[in-house]
């Protein structure tokens, strides 16, 4: 549904008007694979947050759905295998992940690390060279 495809002015409008009738919606998970990006943004963060990182948190979301991204919330539940939370950011293909300190474990980070995705830890400091911090 591009502008720049090389269709005619005729053929376009009947393919809008079709798009049209069937009540036709882009998929952003078809798009993410032809463009091996998701837009989505993980962060990982646990189960007990204070009025801090719930603040911090509600305003990181306002501003990534600003640029044109959405995010996706993981728990780290201390009574849970650390391994779950990590294969499961790792299904949804996210773009990057950001994990909050309250989270942060050596062993989560190292578990990123292993990938191409890029990791930002929040308010935790842990002496990488491929993980960034804040």
């Amino acid at each position: 549904m591009t502008q720049n495809g090389k269709l005619t002015d005729a053929t376009r409008a009947k393919v809008v008007d079709a798009a049209r009738a069937l009540a036709y919606r882009p998929n952003a998970i078809a798009r993410s694979l032809h463009v091996n990006r998701t837009n989505i943004i993980a962060v990982v963060m646990g189960t007990q947050i204070g009025y801090f990182f719930e603040e911090l948190f509600f305003e990181l979301v306002n501003r990534i759905q600003k640029d044109g991204r959405q995010v996706l919330v993981f728990t780290a539940d201390p009574t849970q295998a650390l391994e779950r939370i990590v294969d499961q950011v790792h299904q949804y293909r996210v773009d990057a992940i950001l994990i909050m300190s309250n989270a942060t474990s050596n062993t989560i980070v190292k578990s990123f690390q292993e990938t191409s995705i890029p990791v930002l830890l929040f308010d935790r400091l842990v002496q990488s060279s491929s993980v960034s911090y804040v």
